[in-house]
């Protein structure tokens, strides 16, 4: 089962899309911002094998750009997907130069929702894959 870790501040859209993603079979944690859901994935976090990460963009704290950065820092190399209320062009662009996957912008579809996470899960283990042949040749 594909563990994704769900990261907003708002209870009412934590809730709906944790729902959404379980029913569709995932495993899913959650956290209220960036600062919590950093310590759930650094190591010795209590969210050990997430695949996945979809997070809000602005959240008290840590918002989801700044949360961005610091997991780039951790080197990880875990997938992002951003969500926000406020969608705009300018934000999109910075989520994807600090290497998001996608920009959802809320309210969003379960469909919308469940095709991008399936994408970003895709392009994830081919990577994956990627990173294991070329290992491999080494």
């Amino acid at each position: 089962m594909k563990k994704i870790l769900v990261v907003d501040d708002d209870p009412q859209s934590l809730e709906s899309t944790r729902k959404i993603l379980e029913l569709a079979g995932y495993e899913v944690s959650t956290a209220c911002d960036g600062q919590a859901a950093l310590e759930l994935v650094r190591p010795g976090g209590g969210s050990r094998g997430v695949e996945l990460i979809l997070t809000d963009v602005r959240m008290p704290r840590m918002g989801g750009l700044e949360f961005l950065r610091a997991l780039a820092v951790c080197g990880d190399g875990i997938p992002v997907i951003l969500m926000t209320a406020f969608g705009r062009i300018e934000d999109a662009v910075w989520a994807m130069k600090l290497g998001a996957v996608d920009f959802l912008t809320k309210p969003f579809t379960r469909q919308a929702l469940l095709t991008s996470v399936a994408a970003a899960l895709k392009r994830s283990r081919a990577r994956g894959v990627e990173r294991g042949a070329s290992a491999a040749r080494s």
